[in-house]
């Protein structure tokens, strides 16, 4: 008996060691993780002509299924591309898998005759190897900013030629055309002493794509400077779109480090520790769909060589520049009655 006692004992240690019975240690099982899902979408042309066919091209990953909004309808697969003829709009693909869903959208404007000029335009001056940033809406109104704070504004002609040949409308419809004036930042002037003047350009360009510019300018007192040539390059910084949450902060100028405070209504103050000036404004949207705001700035309280500026008032473009951290606000302003134009990068604080 005593042996059998001690082979049950036995046993018994053996099958929990191996890990038998209902005393068995459990195994932990992995969960599979969730991962969010990515889309891309990108067009083979943002502006095309009437009638003109365009490829669109998408992908996901983590994604099980893919639907189309917008300005096109119905279910896609995970990754493909198709072509249609558009119509103005935003086309919109949102696909689903375990971990959410996820969106991606490319708007496309179709050009019935009309040029298309609107974009965030990056570039280098010829001359000064500056860098240049323009900005231009979809109707034509532009801004130049260069980084050594000068400033060309003014509006491209976008209206379709009138009755040419269609070998000659093809080219003329690649061509852009804008009377410009400018000028120095406030406290700084031309070598002749102007601080502003007069001039214009011409450019070829592909929408969406790219502006080859030649810039002629006159200054006031009468000095033509040598023709800039500028190759500019469309940034999609365009199509991150606009709203007054996301514009609605404080901002620092790096000229006298005064605060620059958006609100959401669109309102702006900021009061200069150093001019004593006091700026009302009021940001407005222009079309929630580009990455493009018009500013105006009244000034008061002036003191000083900025008292001039009291009682004026300045307009312009700007847009939100998220390439950098933090986020900068860049904006270009002119008054032409007071002759002076505004030049700034503010970081939001």
């Amino acid at each position: 008996m005593k042996e059998q006692a001690k082979s049950g004992l036995a046993l018994a240690i053996a099958v929990l060691c191996l890990g038998g019975g209902s005393h068995a240690a459990p195994v932990a099982q992995k969960s599979k993780s969730k991962a969010p899902p990515t889309v891309s979408l990108r067009s083979s042309n943002d502006a095309p002509a009437a009638g003109t066919r365009i490829q669109l091209t998408w992908s996901s990953f983590n994604a099980s299924s893919c639907r189309a909004s917008g300005a096109w309808t119905g279910t896609k697969k995970s990754s493909g591309s198709e072509f249609v003829t558009p119509s103005n709009g935003v086309y919109t693909l949102t696909c689903s898998g375990s971990g959410g869903s996820a969106s991606a959208s490319v708007p496309i404007v179709v050009r019935n005759g009309q040029k298309i000029p609107g974009g965030i335009w990056l570039g280098t001056d010829s001359l000064t190897k500056s860098k240049v940033t323009g900005i231009a809406t979809e109707d034509g109104t532009v801004v130049f900013l260069l980084e050594d704070g000068r400033q060309y504004y003014g509006k491209f002609d976008v209206s379709p030629p009138v009755d040419p040949p269609s070998d000659i409308a093809d080219m003329l419809s690649k061509i852009l055309y804008a009377p410009l004036d400018g000028g120095m930042p406030i406290g700084l002037a031309f070598a002749d002493g102007s601080t502003y003047g007069a001039g214009s350009i011409n450019s070829s360009y592909s929408p969406r794509l790219s502006i080859n510019a030649g810039i002629n300018f006159m200054t006031a007192a009468g000095t033509s400077l040598p023709e800039a040539n500028v190759n500019f390059t469309f940034s999609k910084m365009y199509y991150n779109g606009s709203s007054l949450a996301d514009i609605a902060g404080n901002y620092t100028s790096a000229a006298d480090k005064s605060v620059v405070n958006i609100n959401s209504n669109g309102t702006v103050f900021s009061q200069s520790p150093s001019t004593g000036c006091v700026v009302n404004g009021l940001v407005k949207i222009i079309s929630a769909t580009y990455n493009a705001y018009d500013i105006s700035y009244s000034f008061s309280s002036c003191t000083g060589q900025f008292a001039f500026l009291n009682g004026t008032t300045a307009v312009g473009l700007g847009m939100m520049d998220r390439t950098t951290e933090p986020r900068v606000l860049r904006v270009g302003l002119h008054s032409d009655a007071a002759h002076y134009v505004i030049s700034g990068a503010y970081p939001r604080k």
